[in-house]
């Protein structure tokens, strides 16, 4: 019986992401809503920061040890996936029931072809980033799988692809995605803001987290978490350097 309920639950999981995809374009592209909240400013600033923070809050708090034994009700295993069903759920709901309110800016001419064109750009990125990575380990469908069928995963951290030039591509094109739209809304412009910040310190996070693995330390010194790093990096170089003694932090 539970094995059938984990096996529907995957399918769901696998369904569910795609449906998000979708919806997250228009979303993010046109400031489209599939449900429009007429409310008083106040309470849509306070509704769309609570479908925000549905989002963000345990997303990042699943990837911690307190996080991981709130899912102890599921085999190990399915924890990723559990993660990312969370991911999907919560953002359907926002793009379900997204509080829309304000006027930015509209784009036109000129401006607006080179935002279709940054626009495609991200979304061609983050493809390539997910599958370099493995698509189905992004969704946490191989775990899944592996989980079924009772087989050991194993969690490699990809190099190549994009991952040749930068440490986080995805959150690059994510960063595009919520900036490069023709229509912006100041409540998408709270939107951008607001995942903007979440996105820098989740990447800083997730380096934390990763740089206990030495191959990965080793990655982290010679590749830039975004382009922008190398820019970074070349106005900075003559004031700081690798020290080329410096040992790996748990050989210390």
């Amino acid at each position: 019986m539970k094995k059938t309920f984990f096996i529907i639950f995957g399918m769901a999981n696998f369904i569910l992401f795609h449906v998000v995809i979708v919806m997250l374009f228009f979303f993010l592209y046109q400031d489209n809503t599939f449900t429009r909240l007429n409310l008083s400013l106040p309470f849509a600033i306070a509704w769309d920061l609570l479908l925000l923070t549905l989002f963000t809050v345990p997303h990042s708090y699943l990837l911690t040890p307190a996080g991981r034994k709130f899912t102890q009700f599921l085999p190990p295993k399915l924890h990723m996936t559990f993660y990312a069903f969370h991911a999907s759920a919560t953002l359907f709901i926002m793009c379900l029931f997204w509080a829309p309110f304000g006027e930015f800016y509209q784009a036109e001419g000129v401006l607006k072809i080179s935002i279709y064109v940054l626009n495609t750009s991200c979304w061609l990125l983050i493809m390539w980033a997910i599958f370099t990575a493995g698509p189905m380990k992004q969704i946490g469908m191989e775990q899944w799988w592996n989980f079924i069928k009772n087989r050991p995963i194993h969690y490699n951290i990809p190099y190549n692809g994009p991952y040749r030039f930068m440490r986080h591509p995805i959150y690059v094109a994510f960063f595009g995605m919520i900036w490069f739209t023709p229509h912006l809304s100041i409540s998408h412009l709270i939107l951008s803001v607001y995942w903007s910040i979440y996105l820098v310190w989740g990447a800083m996070n997730k380096d934390k987290r990763l740089l206990k693995k030495k191959e990965y330390y080793a990655y982290y010194k010679t590749t830039a978490a975004t382009p922008m790093g190398y820019f970074w990096r070349a106005s900075m170089i003559s004031h700081f350097r690798l020290d080329k003694n410096s040992r790996f932090p748990s050989e210390k």
